[in-house]
């Protein structure tokens, strides 16, 4: 008998430690993402233009924050047409958020055209080792919008100068090559052209003259980009920059490349430099295209205008090739814990699949032939297998041909 009540003793305990181990699991050792709470006191968040006053508050072992004065809007273009929104913070006081370095605007991703969830993480992880500038932190969270589950979002930073983002100093400035320009803004205000191709100034905020001063300097390196002189080119526009952003762009086939979200600055050397980086939820196999789905050829190498004509210059290729090998372990490495650390969080980003219910469906943008991978898992192992196949092909092109 005392045999019998022991047992059921040790049966009940474990019983209970199974249950306690459920209600508040971590994913093989490791602390879940951090929940972002966002209170926008009920009210609805529908503008990209104007903020919503809001409440924020991060729960998560490392890092916590409670009840900052905020405000939250939409962003994105074709990305804000999605049933699960990106949105916009920017707290009243500068907020060294997640430990990132304090600025008070801060941008979640929701990558909901990105079924695998990790593009973006993935890309600006690879940016870093390739020495692309200005690449931004990230941090997965599970938002929740006025008390609703909202999925996974991936918070970075805002592309803007500042000595925690863009630091160039008080002369300097970001561009972006943006299709969207003229349906968005007014030429000479917001937006110039060069060879038929839109370019947003993304900050500082110019006068009409300071604007056609920007012009005016970005078609001078145009025009020397396409003179054939490598020594000037090298003397208005950082190479290495464009040789690491190259790298990222062409490993991952970003269909934006030679349309939007391809940012520039000027530099406090007075060059014009390549990045940051931005955008890679339609990228790896993951746009219903072709020539962009295809990992075994280049892609930015004849998409992109820039990278296209610099590698008209043999020393551009050089500099390509030197990149690729100087860091070929590191991208490897890279790739491989990223894999490895969004399976060890699979489960929240199953869950994000329980909210948004796309996994069998097709998603706008996407090759309808993702629509036979039923699970999360399916795509991250095909992002995977994918991007395996690009790096061969980069290091079969530049390094190995």
């Amino acid at each position: 008998m005392v045999v019998k009540v022991a047992l059921a003793v040790v049966f009940v305990s474990a019983l209970v430690a199974v249950l306690v181990s459920a209600d508040h699991q971590e994913d093989d050792g490791e602390e879940r993402f951090p929940s972002l709470y966002v209170d926008a006191f009920g009210s609805d968040v529908t503008s990209r233009d104007d903020y919503v006053p809001c409440s924020i508050t991060v729960d998560s072992k490392s890092y916590s924050i409670t009840g900052a004065d905020a405000g939250i809007k939409g962003r994105g273009n074709s990305t804000w047409e999605q049933p699960k929104k990106p949105y916009t913070v920017k707290f009243e006081e500068r907020t060294d958020f997640f430990g990132n370095g304090p600025a008070k605007t801060w941008v979640l991703l929701a990558n909901h055209l990105d079924r695998s969830l990790i593009h973006n993480y993935l890309a600006f992880e690879v940016a870093k080792v390739v020495g692309a500038e200005y690449t931004t932190s990230t941090q997965f969270v599970n938002l929740f919008l006025n008390g609703e589950y909202m999925g996974v979002y991936l918070v970075v930073e805002k592309i803007q100068i500042g000595k925690e983002r863009v630091d160039i100093g008080d002369s300097g400035f970001i561009v972006e090559l943006d299709s969207h320009a003229a349906a968005e803004g007014e030429e000479g205000i917001d937006y110039f052209t060069i060879d038929g191709r839109d370019y947003s100034v993304v900050d500082p905020d110019c006068t009409p003259e300071q604007v056609e001063g920007i012009r005016q300097f970005m078609a001078m390196v145009w025009d020397a980009v396409g003179s054939g002189d490598w020594e000037r080119v090298q003397e208005v526009l950082d190479v290495r920059s464009f040789a690491s952003t190259y790298v990222v762009e062409e490993l991952f086939h970003d269909v934006d490349v030679d349309l939007t979200s391809f940012y520039f600055h000027k530099g406090d050397d007075g060059r014009l430099h390549s990045g940051p980086i931005w955008d890679f939820d339609l990228c790896a196999g993951n746009y219903n295209t072709q020539s962009s789905n295809d990992p075994d050829r280049l892609y930015a190498a004849w998409k992109s205008i820039w990278y296209s004509s610099l590698l008209e210059y043999g020393e551009f290729r050089n500099l390509i090739s030197e990149t690729v090998s100087e860091n070929e372990d590191s991208i490897r490495s890279t790739l491989d814990q990223g894999f490895e650390y969004a399976n060890r969080h699979g489960g929240e980003f199953v869950r994000n699949f329980e909210k948004w219910d796309t996994l069998h469906k097709h998603v706008d943008m996407n090759p309808f032939m993702l629509m036979a991978f039923g699970t999360w898992q399916d795509h991250v192992d095909y992002t995977e297998s994918w991007l395996r196949k690009s790096f061969d092909a980069i290091l079969k092109e530049y390094c190995r041909p």
